[in-house]
């Protein structure tokens, strides 16, 4: 997960944080992941707290990516929180238009911004925060 997540993010979390992720504090982070011919493709890092659903992490390498991988980890985390959760919530670099799409195609809305919040080449950018409320979830076309 750490390599995906070094190829295709500019601040890409360490393998420790993965670790934490992984084998952390029980029943507060869990993972998914897209395993495609005994490869990890792809995965996504949430937390149920409190009635949200947390989106910390989602990736999927370079060559699996436009393939559904994200969209579909995505449901499934969002399924698995089921009744648990009455909204899903993340957070997005401005710039990064394929994930603002993505989500935005799964029914998500944008609830605010997060000022100079991401380093970035040229200083840093905002984060778009993003909302699902329960049920909602949808794929359009």
């Amino acid at each position: 997960m750490a390599d995906i997540d070094a190829a295709v993010s500019p601040s890409p979390w360490t393998t420790a944080q993965f670790l934490e992720a992984v084998v952390g504090e029980e029943g507060r982070d869990y993972t998914l992941v897209a395993d495609i011919a005994g490869v990890v493709s792809g995965f996504v890092v949430c937390q149920c707290v409190v009635g949200e659903l947390s989106v910390h992490n989602v990736a999927v390498a370079p060559g699996a990516q436009r393939q559904g991988l994200a969209s579909s980890l995505l449901r499934r985390a969002i399924a698995e929180a089921g009744k648990e959760a009455q909204r899903c919530l993340l957070e997005v670099r401005a710039s990064n238009a394929p994930a603002l799409a993505l989500y935005r195609r799964l029914g998500f809305g944008e609830d605010g911004r997060r000022p100079n919040y991401y380093p970035c080449a040229g200083g840093r950018e905002d984060a778009v925060l993003m909302s699902l409320e329960s049920g909602a979830e949808r794929e359009r076309a």
